[in-house]
This record gives C-alpha cells, structure tokens and sequence, in this order.
C-alpha cells in the first residue's frame, strides 16, 4: 500500500510508502512536501533515509502547470491549456485558427495552435503582437511624410521658378475700372498693400509751391478701410502700392468713393536710369 502525494512546487505526484505517513519528506525539485498521516496511526520520527527515499518513489503522471495545475508531458515548456512558459515565467496568448471543411468530404481537425507572448507587467497583460491601431498609425506617420515632403519639394520649385516682375503683370492684369477696396484684396489673393497714401489739404502757413499742392499722407490699411478714413480725409483719393521687387511695383490709384481709377506697373529705379 502507498501515499499518493503531489508536490506544491513542481506538481509532480508520486508515491509514498506507507511507513512516511504523518512525515515530511524531500522531493527531487528540492521542495519539502507534507505526507497525511493514516488515521489512527502515529507519526514516526523522522530519519534522514525516509527523506531520501521518497525521492525515489513511483512517480504517477508528469509534471503540472503551476497556472493552471494542469498535467504536462515531460520535457514541456509551455502549457497548452493557458500558455504559461515554465522558462521565462510569461504567459503565451494561444490563437485558434480553425478551416471549415467541406460539407461533403470527410471532418479533420485543422485546429492549428498559435502561441502569441504576452507578457505579464504591473498586473496589465500587455501582448507582443502588433496590433490593427500600431499599424493604423505606422501608415498614418508614413503618408504624413510623404506629404510633408512633397509640399516642401513644392514651395522649393516654385522659389527656384518664381518670377517677381510676372507676378506683377499677372496682378495688374486682375485689376479692373471700377473696382473698390474688398473687390481689389480679393482679386490679388488676400493680399494687404504694402503702402497706402492720400492727400490732405497743404498747411496754411504753407508758402509758394506747397500752398499750393496737396500733402503727400501715410496710411494704415484696415479690413473697413472705407469707414475707418471719412469726414473728407479721403477726398483726394488714395493708392494701394504692391511691392515685389525694388524694381517692382504694382500701384492702384481710387477715387474719393474708394473706386479703382487706374492701375500701372513701376519701376522705382527706372528714372535713376539704372
């Protein structure tokens, strides 16, 4: 007769002889295990030989998962029920990948088993395998990039091309009689003016020419530019001056109410005769 016993370190069971019941013993791991006493028997003393012989007895089945407790072939790493790695102490997520077969041919397993590392950290089980949001947001990177870099090989093809004195044909050709402030913004992309000038009534201690001529007056530009200058400071009209060069200029002359009077192309230089 024999003691079925189980070690609480490796899961192994084993046999043990009738004559260590109620002792402790030493299993083949190194770990002490407890034998049940037989009722109405007394515990023996322990010796040093029943220790030892217990390490040499039967064992029943193999090894067991510390995880799960289930039983495991000899020689295996990781458990097929839950994924535990004896090893390296990680718990493997097993994916299941099953083939519906044919109704009409004959049923067969194709179960396949997967194991997939999942690692244990701070109590959250965090997986090695990539996930559909990782590859998402790799692409996502990848494309941003791409674009960055077109954009940027763009803005340099056309800094390389770009031709200050067309840029202003091109503008002067937008601008129409009759237009005013907002219709002439708009049609030149936005763009504020660079200068805006008026004339106001020459000083009257003024003597000689300047008694005689308007005063040349610097302005803001505002988004209400009609509103913002009234009561008669506008009454000689303005000019919008766009800049693209030292040597070219766009300046569009309005009248008092704001509307375009005409619209010439400037070359600052030109009379320097340079």
């Amino acid at each position: 007769m024999s003691i079925v016993v189980e070690c609480t370190t490796c899961q192994k069971r084993m046999k043990a002889p009738v004559r260590l019941a109620g002792k402790r013993a030493r299993c083949k791991c190194g770990a002490a295990v407890e034998i049940p006493a037989l009722p109405d028997s007394d515990p023996a003393p322990t010796e040093l030989s029943d220790l030892l012989g217990l390490a040499d007895g039967e064992t029943i089945g193999g090894p067991r998962c510390p995880s799960c407790k289930t039983e495991m072939e000899d020689g295996t790493v990781v458990c097929m029920r839950c994924g535990y790695n004896q090893k390296t102490g990680e718990v493997m997520r097993l994916d299941l990948e099953s083939t519906a077969s044919p109704a009409s041919a004959p049923a067969a397993d194709t179960t396949s088993s997967k194991p997939v590392a999942v690692k244990r950290t701070g109590g959250v089980i965090k997986s090695d395998e990539p996930s559909a949001a990782g590859g998402i947001v790799k692409w996502l990177v990848i494309l941003g990039v791409v674009a960055g870099a077109c954009f940027l090989g763009w803005k340099i093809k056309n800094a390389i091309t770009f031709s200050p004195r067309q840029q202003a044909k091109d503008d002067h050709a937008k601008i129409t009689g009759g237009m005013n402030v907002t219709q002439v913004v708009k049609a030149l992309g936005g763009r504020k003016p660079r200068e805006v000038h008026s004339w106001e009534d020459p000083p009257k201690n003024a003597t000689g020419p300047e008694a005689l001529l308007p005063k040349l007056r610097k302005l803001a530009y505002a988004e209400d530019f009609m509103t913002t200058y009234s009561n008669g400071e506008l009454k000689y009209g303005f000019v919008f001056v766009y800049r693209y060069s030292l040597r070219d200029f766009l300046v569009i002359t309005f009248d008092e109410d704001g509307k375009v009077r005409s619209a010439e192309m400037d070359d600052p230089l030109e009379i320097l005769g340079i």
